[in-house]
């Protein structure tokens, strides 16, 4: 490039902070980046501070077979604090009755859920790996520098078979490999309330993925996985802006107007970019039963889970034991006081957290408009910070070969894919 290109991302969450990273890995120096963010940044990462101690509050875990996630904390020389399995009890209820109590005593912890949901815990398992292996085919497509305008084509360009996971609801899918319907809607149910508070109709890629998030060797950011975001920007060089995005319009002279308010809403402004980026997101047992987490697999619950969490630091504090309560509405008093025997404290966060899922996916594109991008569109797929990422670098390999004319690496047929494939010798 002979000249500067000025670029506008909204939204300093992962999605924003990681699109601007991979940018300015293709273009080097000759982009200017101004990031918009009306709060901290972090986006669905943020904490909350609960007596002396900072939790997460909104996306807690990561797994280990994340590979930006993990790149990004390697990079930023971020400390892991792993999320044990092992010894974690948890319990599944159904309104008021207790349906499953898992085991922390190795000989029952492999009996116990094998006498009640039988082989096909094995059968999900395995459906999962293998989803994973055809997600992970999408790092080696965006390593060649590939874009895809579509997350339809971005899925089958790296696996046709997720497109058919992702058509049907996770219940259809489950039934088809032969599970057992207390396993559909206890753990099935209870697993995608936790992660999506939704039930078993949601398409079955999304449903996997959920599943994806109970397998072993999870791990967060030690200080919290906002610093993540914060430490991407920093790298970056990027122009934060404590502004609030009224609009996005194309302007008469070529690019995109972006009007904002500053911090405190009295000043507004208007900036013209080459190209724009969104990077915004587009449901008791007991109460003396202690448990680390309780899935609720009612979906007419006022509750979707409830879990026991460490700080940030990854210590137990000394003196509080806080849990962390998903719903799809705000809570009463008196709900939470259904729920708990004593509360001393409560802090709420709101999110838009993630999207209303149907039975079959329904893909949107990730080009709004020539030079206008929306990163989030990922998230009909899945949403969980790794996909959000790989999401921001098809939008920055999508901007970078539609400005330098690169045809050729946008929407490469599977044909194409295998050519490539078979020529660097995969």
């Amino acid at each position: 490039l002979k000249y500067y290109t000025v670029l506008a991302i909204i939204g300093a969450g992962i999605g924003g902070s990681s699109c601007a990273y991979f940018l300015r890995t293709l273009f080097g120096k000759q982009l200017l980046i101004d990031i918009f963010e009306k709060a901290l940044p972090g986006g669905r990462t943020v904490t909350a501070k609960v007596g002396t101690c900072m939790y997460e509050a909104g996306g807690s875990v990561i797994h280990q077979q994340n590979l930006y996630m993990t790149q990004f904390r390697s990079l930023l020389s971020l400390d892991a604090v792993i999320h044990p399995s092992s010894n974690v009890k948890f319990a599944i209820v159904d309104g008021a009755e207790l349906r499953y109590v898992h085991s922390t005593k190795p000989i029952l912890r492999f009996l116990k859920p094998l006498w009640r949901y039988g082989l096909g815990l094995w059968r999900v398992d395995r459906h999962v790996r293998q989803m994973v292996q055809g997600l992970s085919h999408i790092y080696r497509l965006q390593d060649r520098g590939l874009a895809f305008t579509s997350v339809r084509n971005l899925l089958h360009g790296a696996d046709p078979g997720l497109i058919l996971e992702a058509t049907g609801s996770l219940q259809s899918h489950l039934s088809l490999l032969g599970c057992r319907k207390r396993l559909v809607y206890e753990l099935g149910q209870g697993i995608t309330r936790l992660n999506y508070g939704q039930d078993v109709e949601i398409h079955g890629l999304v449903g996997l993925v959920a599943f994806a998030g109970m397998q072993p060797g999870l791990w967060s950011v030690k200080g919290g996985n906002h610093l993540v975001s914060s430490g991407l920007i920093s790298k970056t060089r990027a122009h934060l802006r404590n502004s609030e995005v009224i609009s996005v319009t194309r302007s008469s002279g070529g690019g995109y107007a972006v009007y904002s308010t500053s911090s405190s809403g009295a000043e507004k402004q208007v900036d013209v970019y080459d190209a724009g980026n969104l990077a915004v997101p587009a449901d008791l047992s007991e109460k003396h039963r202690d448990f680390q987490y309780l899935l609720n697999c009612n979906s007419h619950d006022f509750y979707n889970s409830i879990g026991k969490v460490l700080p940030v630091s990854g210590k137990d504090p000394e003196s509080q034991t806080v849990y962390k309560v998903f719903s799809g509405q705000p809570l009463s008093v008196d709900c939470l006081k259904s729920l708990f025997s004593r509360i001393d404290g409560i802090e709420s966060r709101e999110f838009l957290a993630y999207p209303c899922y149907a039975g079959t996916a329904v893909f949107p594109t990730f080009r709004i408009a020539p030079g206008l991008y929306h990163i989030n569109a990922i998230e009909a797929a899945a949403s969980c910070m790794e996909m959000i990422a790989i999401g921001a670098r098809n939008v920055a390999l999508l901007a970078y070969n539609e400005i330098l004319n690169k045809n050729d690496s946008i929407d490469a047929t599977v044909s194409k894919i295998r050519t490539k494939q078979e020529t660097y010798g995969c």
